[in-house]
Formats: structure tokens, sequence, C-alpha cells
């Protein structure tokens, strides 16, 4: 069976270096190339079954080498992979409109590499029905795994939708950030409902409307609503629960180890967010760049994982009233 053959066009050696040394390990064979016009020679050469496509080349625009690609028939189907170490909203809905079938950002990252070179090879990319909407295919990568394309849109919308959603509920920072969060949740599970019919900050604002009337029904049944916030800030009504504020109370150090209980009882994958969310007050971006996990990822756990603290905290709290 013959061997893949993937181009990498990249000007800095080091990522030359790094991505032969990835996918190569994996059976792929890898050719490099250090400028655009190389690149292009050497896809008439190689005909490479995947490309990987840098932005900023020191003779040439990846985006205008992109769009140049798709306007020739041969290759309008090849899979091009960009990478880039910009998170930029626009810099993303750029390369999609170009015709990027994926995206991988830099640093690169072994797994995240791999995976999304397989995808890209599968066929299972953002294009492939002409859609143009760069926030469709956005979404699209994200259903085919690119977790980091969602990661985009949080960073585009979670202060726009923070600042509304706090205005029309007239909650404070803590409650608003908590909505917010919530909302990205509900858009993150439920992203094959989006079509582009309306932008994605129309989509999730409506979500984000919707969580606030869900919460506004809801009868608050125990002290864990109220210290339970996403902002990386304890609230005013729980001083002393964020690990750089002494304690100060026995209360208060009671309700920490209580606390520090029931997180234990939450399913794994949970606890380690929560814990530096609650316990040391992080917010969601330090909290990202502790674990190296995208924000959207963050929240999506944070939200998920309160949501199991919660029944654990009222089973706790049902079992001393019973005592």
């Amino acid at each position: 069976m013959a061997r893949i053959k993937i181009l990498h066009i990249e000007d800095e050696e080091i990522y030359q270096k790094l991505v032969c040394e990835m996918l190569g390990e994996g059976g792929y064979d890898v050719f490099s190339a250090g400028t655009g016009e190389e690149g292009l020679r050497m896809l008439e050469e190689i005909k490479p079954d995947l490309l990987i496509l840098d932005i900023n080349l020191p003779d040439a625009d990846g985006y205008d080498i992109c769009r140049r690609l798709r306007q020739e028939e041969r290759w309008a189907k090849l899979p091009i992979l960009m990478a880039t170490v910009r998170r930029h909203p626009e810099e993303w809905r750029k390369g999609f409109s170009a015709g990027a079938s994926d995206y991988v950002s830099k640093p690169l990252y072994g797994p995240e590499l791999s995976e999304r070179v397989k995808s890209c090879i599968a066929g299972k990319t953002a294009q492939g029905d002409g859609t143009t909407n760069p926030e469709v295919l956005m979404i699209r990568a994200t259903l085919i795994g690119n977790r980091g394309a969602f990661d985009v849109f949080v960073r585009q919308y979670k202060d726009d939708l923070f600042k509304t959603m706090q205005s029309e509920a007239g909650w404070n920072a803590d409650e608003a950030d908590d909505l917010v969060a919530m909302a990205f949740t509900r858009a993150y599970e439920h992203l094959d409902q989006f079509r582009g019919d309306s932008p994605f900050y129309t989509w999730i604002y409506c979500i984000a409307k919707n969580e606030l009337k869900r919460k506004s029904r809801q009868i608050r049944t125990t002290p864990l609503e109220d210290i339970s916030q996403d902002d990386g800030e304890a609230s005013a009504s729980s001083p002393g629960l964020v690990g750089d504020r002494p304690a100060q109370s026995d209360a208060n150090e009671q309700f920490r180890l209580e606390l520090q209980s029931a997180i234990a009882e939450i399913p794994r994958r949970y606890r380690k967010p929560l814990e530096l969310h609650l316990m040391q007050g992080l917010p969601y971006e330090m909290i990202a760049k502790e674990l190296e996990i995208p924000i959207g990822t963050i929240m999506s756990r944070l939200c998920r994982g309160k949501g199991h603290l919660r029944k654990v905290w009222q089973t706790l709290v049902h079992s001393e009233t019973l005592l």
C-alpha cells in the first residue's frame, strides 16, 4: 500500500522538523518547503494527499495560496490544513473563507496535529457543499473534532454576551458569567442545529435568553448556589472560599473542607477545573492555560461539574438534616 504523502509549507525550520517527526512516526511521508514558490513547485512534483499550509510565509500569503489552489480544478478537493499561531476569530474566518479544510494552532501538539491530519485525509473536513459562510464552516470543524474552532467563538463573543446579559438580567458579575458559561455549553451540545441563517452571536444570545428564563424559574435550595459562580472571584457571601484568601472563621474552614469532600465525589474529569475555580479562584483563561485545554471546554466542564456538585451538595445537606 502506497504511503500517504504530506506537503508542509512552512518557513520556520523548527516547525518543519517537528512536523516531520510527529507525522513520520505515524507512517506518513512528509515533504517540506520553506517558501510559497518552492511549495507550489513541490506540489506539482509530489502531488500530495494533504497540504499543511502556514499563513505567514516570506514570499507569499497562505490565504492567497489557498484561494489560488481552490480555483484550480485539480486542487479543488485537496485537503488543506492551515497552521497559525493566531486564534483571532477574523483569522480563522479568513482561512475557512479562503477554502481551508481545517485549522491547527501553533505551538503544535502532537496528538492534536495527528487527529486533524487523520480527519482531513478521511475526508472529514468543514468544506464540501460549496458553503462559504465562515461561521458554518467553523461549526462544522468543531463537529468533526476541532475543539479550537469553538474556542474561537468563545473568545469573540463571551465578553459581549456577558455585558448584554448582565445588563438585561440585572445580575451581578458572578451570576452573569455563570449564565454565559451555561449558554456556551448548551450551544456546544447542539451545534448540529446551527444553520447559519443568522449570525452565531444571535444564536448564542437566544440560547442565553432561554437559560435566563429557565434560571429565573428555579428556586435556590442550597448555599452552594451562592458560591459556585464563574468569574474566578469569591462571592461576597462566601469569604475565605478562594485559596489565596485566609479563612476568616472556623465555620469557613469547615465549609472549605466540606466543599473539597463534595468535589471528590463527582466524576474525575470535572474535579480539577472545579478545584482551580472554586478553591483557588482562578478565572477561565488561567484554568485553560494551566490544564492546556481550550477555554470553551473549560467553560463546559465547569458548568457540567457544578451540576454534579450541586447534586452531591444537596445529598450532603439532606444527610446532615437527618442526623
